[in-house]
């Protein structure tokens, strides 16, 4: 039943909103993911695309900004659908990728901190 329908039910309307670009960073088959602090849980870097911005260079942006990771190209891979406890809303985010030859020296942010290299094919999450 749709929410505007039955105005007698209360119920959260999600709104399909562009949120902005996630980067997958691979390294030996591994993949990064950083503690963020606000949310206390571990995610892949990303963040809003700001007025003027591509996703692809707001998905560059975010991961310089996040990480101290600067690369010159992220190929995009997929397309993700979520949403953010308690807030109503859905998001559709292009999904970008970079595969990094070298080890980098990772900086914590003001919202990533506690790096962690996850291989997905050996450990389970929990």
């Amino acid at each position: 039943m749709d929410a505007l329908e039955n105005r007698n039910v209360r119920e959260t309307i999600l709104i399909c909103s562009s949120f902005g670009a996630l980067i997958i960073v691979e390294w030996r088959q591994h993949v990064w993911l950083g503690f963020h602090e606000r949310r206390h849980q571990w995610e892949v870097p990303g963040g809003t695309v700001e007025v003027g911005e591509s996703a692809y260079d707001a998905a560059l942006r975010e991961l310089a900004e996040e990480t101290n990771i600067r690369v010159n190209h992220v190929s995009q891979v997929a397309r993700a659908n979520f949403e953010f406890a308690g807030v109503g809303t859905a998001y559709e985010t292009p999904v970008f990728s970079v595969t990094l030859d070298d080890p980098v020296v990772l900086a914590e942010s003001d919202e990533l901190s506690e790096f962690r290299w996850w291989k997905p094919r050996d450990e389970s999450w929990n």
